[in-house]
């Protein structure tokens, strides 16, 4: 079965907004985990200051470290959808396209990587600041 040039350019352009929709969904996530990292730290700084216990303060950094881990994660996942979203753009228009996603094939595209992108080391890394900051002056 051969399929007209419109009706497979109208499929690639699916196949594109459903790799877009990927990408969006993963940056949201990632805004997400900032504003509950945000949240976190806050009532532990919040409830260590109440209970007027410093050691309860170093506790906010728990909550910091796995949310870097899960922000560089959805950020990998991100870049590796944006550079199939760049391949599959590039392809040509006049076969179907394949709707295939291989996650796993990208391997390139390291945590490292992503953990020391602007988007994440430096919003955590101030966040560690302020906890820091907070229980030196506390102390």
């Amino acid at each position: 079965m051969t399929l007209s040039r419109d009706k497979t350019a109208e499929l690639r352009v699916k196949n594109l907004e459903m790799i877009q929709t990927i990408i969006t969904r993963t940056a949201g996530y990632s805004a997400g985990l900032k504003t509950t990292a945000v949240t976190l730290v806050a009532a532990v700084m919040g409830i260590a200051l109440t209970l007027k216990t410093s050691a309860l303060l170093l506790a906010a950094f728990v909550p910091i470290v796995g949310l870097v881990y899960l922000d560089a994660r959805y950020l990998k996942t991100e870049r590796w959808f944006r550079e199939h979203f760049r391949e599959v753009a590039d392809e040509d228009w006049t076969s179907p396209p394949t709707f295939r996603l291989e996650l796993e094939t990208k391997s390139e595209i390291g945590w490292w990587n992503a953990a020391s992108s602007w988007s994440i080391w430096p919003f955590y890394s101030l966040l560690a600041a302020l906890i820091g900051l907070v229980w030196f002056l506390w102390r």
